[in-house]
């Protein structure tokens, strides 16, 4: 399973076999999962015993930030790989949804560039409108 934009993730599974996903040219990305036992004892006696192995696999889901509106999570992940801009108004929508700060997870780094308000649209018209009619100032005793 691969986790991309973070090398933290699985960092002491892939350091454990390592070796082993080198001789077998296993992309070092992935991070390996093992399987787990678990030993259940049924009966009145405890006579009967059932081995239950599985992948410790934690099941998730995934909406856009438009269908969570309304919702609160204790802890949310934020995944901005296929945005190419975000707005203010769309960031709050996202962060508000989680209870705490501490339950945000963002899987990718931000720069400053992503987060513009306004669409290209609406950035030309407001440079057309400033070049075309500069603000003047007020002053204060037209209040």
């Amino acid at each position: 399973m691969e986790f991309p934009g973070t090398r933290e993730v699985g960092a002491k599974a892939r350091s454990k076999l390592m070796d082993y996903m080198k001789t077998h040219c296993i992309n070092e990305k992935y991070v390996p999962l093992e399987k787990s036992a678990e030993v259940l004892t049924l009966g009145q006696n405890h006579a009967h015993q059932v081995i239950r192995k599985q992948f410790p696999v934690v099941p998730a889901e995934a909406l856009t930030i438009h269908k969570s509106q309304g919702q609160t999570y204790q802890s949310i992940c934020l995944d901005f790989t296929l945005v190419r801009k975000a707005t203010r108004q769309l960031l709050y929508v996202a962060l508000s949804r989680a209870t705490s700060l501490n339950g945000v997870y963002i899987s990718v780094k931000l720069n400053r560039k992503f987060f513009q308000s306004g669409t290209i649209s609406d950035c030309l018209e407001l440079s057309r409108i400033r070049q075309s009619k500069p603000l003047q100032r007020l002053a204060k005793d037209s209040w």
